[in-house]
């Protein structure tokens, strides 16, 4: 389970709950995988007894109803053919619309019948007054017995001062989750187109995960778009150059380095393009900021941060064009990398490992 078992825990004795007069708050940034971690434990996808509602964008308590039901595909023919009807035979006795009325009552009536399990997302994007949207929330744990389970990110909603002093009315537990790569990574490795990538990523998910946690991120999403990255550009390689395992290996780490913070916006093309600038590896003069790939830099401790054209694993230009820019040709990708010379395939035993280990060498036959 890695590092959200004891969630998982939290989790399932909740469930085993009747009518707990509480909810049951989820709480991690963006990205982080809170919402697959709700979905795939309580297994919603298929378990009819509960109810995903996501209020994102929800603005009205009318909205609010209408988000509870509105993956009922029968029940909303249903509306939508009452509305028709009445409005229809209203018209003919000159009441006017009452169609919305039969909508009400629909609504009304499977709104009753929901399941005792409802799981309400995204409530940092919902834009009801915190008020009503604690209260409307509140019905279903206080009134109507239901366990409640909410999935945010309370320090991003528009109002978080109030948020956070109302849901306490609501909340009677709220649990921190945690970004677990280790968990998430075979998951997205497995999404992946089939290919040289997938297949090399596969063998190397350490090397990913140590990239990943020394970048300090916390957003999977991040993760998994920057596999997809590598694996298109690994499945272009040429064979001679996708055979340099070493190279390879350099090439991945940092550009996954590169390729993370600019997709969280900590560096931008224009500074992708002072990687050939080596100063800024000595670091800021004192009281100055510190230019964004020298943070990468340190964090990685690793000196192919910084190229030019004609040095690194990955060149100055070819960084610019497929992190910068998202994409460069196939041909271009192999020229670029071709013309730095460090795509080789090493021998089984090169000549720097007999020197360093020539005691371990077994000794030559006699010519004699």
């Amino acid at each position: 389970m890695g590092k959200n078992e004891a969630a998982a825990g939290i989790l399932s004795d909740y469930l085993k709950l009747t009518e707990p007069g509480y909810a049951l708050l989820f709480e991690a940034p963006w990205g982080a995988g809170k919402t697959h971690f709700i979905k795939s434990q309580m297994r919603i996808a298929t378990d009819r007894s509960m109810r995903y509602v996501t209020l994102n964008g929800i603005d009205s308590a009318q909205a609010f109803r209408r988000a509870l039901v509105v993956d009922n595909g029968d029940f909303i023919k249903i509306i939508g053919s009452a509305e028709k009807l009445a409005n229809a035979a209203a018209k003919s006795v000159r009441l006017g619309d009452i169609g919305s009325l039969i909508r009400d009552a629909v609504e009304d009536r499977m709104i009753a019948s929901l399941p005792e399990t409802l799981v309400f997302d995204d409530l940092e994007r919902c834009t009801l007054p915190v008020p009503v949207l604690i209260g409307l929330l509140n019905d279903f744990v206080e009134h109507r017995g239901k366990r409640v389970i909410l999935i945010a990110q309370s320090d991003k909603h528009a109002e978080p001062s109030e948020f956070n002093s109302r849901k306490e009315k609501l909340v009677g537990r709220t649990v921190h989750l945690a970004a677990d790569a280790e968990v998430a990574l075979p998951r997205f490795i497995a999404q992946l187109n089939a290919g040289r990538g997938k297949d090399w990523l596969g063998r190397h998910q350490p090397l990913v995960l140590d990239v990943f946690q020394k970048d300090g991120q916390e957003n999977l999403r991040l993760l998994r778009h920057g596999l997809q990255d590598c694996t298109r550009l690994l499945d272009v390689l040429e064979a001679d150059l996708f055979a340099a395992d070493h190279a390879i290996e350099r090439l991945i780490r940092v550009f996954l380095a590169l390729t993370l913070p600019f997709a969280s916006g900590e560096i931008t093309a224009e500074d992708l393009m002072t990687r050939n600038d080596y100063r800024l590896a000595i670091g800021p003069d004192e009281g100055q900021r510190p230019h964004p790939l020298y943070a990468i830099y340190k964090r990685h401790q690793n000196p192919d941060i910084f190229a030019g054209d004609a040095s690194g694993i990955l060149p100055l230009h070819l960084a610019v064009t497929l992190i910068g820019e998202g994409y460069a040709s196939p041909p271009a990708i192999n020229v670029a990398l071709r013309m730095t010379g460090q795509f080789r395939i090493e021998e089984e035993n090169p000549l720097w490992r007999r020197m360093l280990f020539w005691t371990d060498s077994p000794p030559r036959r006699s010519m004699g």
